[in-house]
């Protein structure tokens, strides 16, 4: 069995393991979860009319997968000392106060009901002994503040890219990153297939999206400093086009230099939530632009009139006074020369009055 063959087998169980404990999933946190069908999401994550090769074989790969999805290989699943298992090494969530909430909300139904879903680690690659979590960060955490409590998990051989994948795979059956965490995802995800060809095709198929989406993400992980992101965070409410906003500002270092003036400031720590925290920035730089452009146009508003300069009924040129500096010009080319090379005749002229 090809190395191919036996990955995309691991999928395909995990997949159907994914798409079979959604609905417990959503039973363990109290119904919150809108659950959608795996099988299409998996479905759509890479553009069939292409012809990269690259993309072919992952296409192949996908539709294999879509056919593992109603498996019923029963997955070996075992208790952990939850102290044992850290997190993943690309994490693929931001903190803030919503999802501590949201943690301890879980925390009281495992509490309650037990633990419904195993998670999925994997062993860790330096230390003997301890584990990463694949995908199950929140019910880790939660179930870390129950004191002598051990985590249901399903232990399986995963390379990095597999690791990403099998999270990309839970969030997009579960469609709760943020817009921001998904860019900060597909940048593990190029980072760790830099320079072999899959970038974009392994982010297309890890979060769904198409070819214009993937390079939105992109652009937003360029421009935006990642300082900025995290004192921002998760901000759950902020899509796309608002990022776009903030990105097109960024990409200019003055901007981005008063991006970190605004985090620093208390208006931005007060801020309740990262929504606001996003906002707080954005609304400040399109301040500070708006201003830049009235300065512009009192600048602009400021100047004299052109004088005309004529001879006769000839309009020779146009003459702006100024207080640092005037300007002259002249229509006809050859006098200009002229007056240029008796320049300095006139100015001996002037001296000498």
């Amino acid at each position: 069995m090809s190395k191919k063959t036996s990955r995309t087998q691991m999928f395909g169980s995990l997949v159907s393991s994914l798409a079979e404990t959604v609905e417990a999933e959503k039973a363990e946190q109290g119904g919150k979860v809108a659950p959608s069908p795996l099988a299409s999401r998996v479905g759509s994550g890479v553009v069939a009319a292409t012809k990269d090769t690259l993309v072919a074989e992952l296409r192949d790969e996908r539709d294999r997968l879509k056919e593992q999805l109603n498996a019923k290989d029963a997955l070996d699943v075992i208790e952990l000392d939850p102290a044992l298992i850290d997190p993943s090494p690309f994490p693929d969530r931001l903190n803030d106060e919503a999802s501590e909430g949201a943690i301890e909300e879980l925390r009281r139904s495992i509490e309650q009901r037990g633990q419904e879903l195993p998670i999925l680690v994997r062993s860790h690659p330096d230390v003997e002994g301890r584990y990463q979590v694949a995908y199950g960060h929140r019910r880790l955490a939660a179930i870390k503040g129950l004191q002598g409590k051990r985590i249901k998990a399903i232990i399986r051989d995963l390379a990095d890219t597999d690791l990403l994948q099998a999270q990309g795979i839970e969030n997009s059956a579960r469609q709760n990153l943020s817009y921001i965490e998904r860019v900060l995802f597909a940048a593990h995800i190029r980072n760790l297939c830099r320079n072999s060809g899959e970038e974009v095709a392994r982010v297309k198929m890890a979060l769904s999206i198409t070819d214009a989406e993937a390079s939105y993400l992109k652009r937003i992980h360029q421009n935006v400093p990642g300082r900025l992101i995290r004192a921002i965070g998760p901000a759950p409410k902020i899509g796309r086009p608002r990022w776009m906003k903030l990105a097109d500002f960024t990409k200019d270092e003055i901007w981005v230099n008063l991006g970190e003036q605004l985090i620093q400031e208390a208006g931005f720590s007060v801020q309740t939530d990262s929504d606001s925290r996003f906002q707080y920035v954005l609304n400040g730089l399109q301040r500070a632009e708006k201003e830049q452009q009235n300065d512009t146009n009192k600048k602009k508003s400021a100047q004299p009139d052109p004088t005309p300069i004529r001879y006769d009924d000839q309009l020779l040129g146009h003459f702006v006074p100024g207080v640092k500096k005037s300007e002259l010009s002249l229509s006809e080319r050859a006098f200009a020369e002229y007056v240029a090379d008796q320049l300095p005749k006139l100015y001996e002229a002037y001296k000498s009055r």
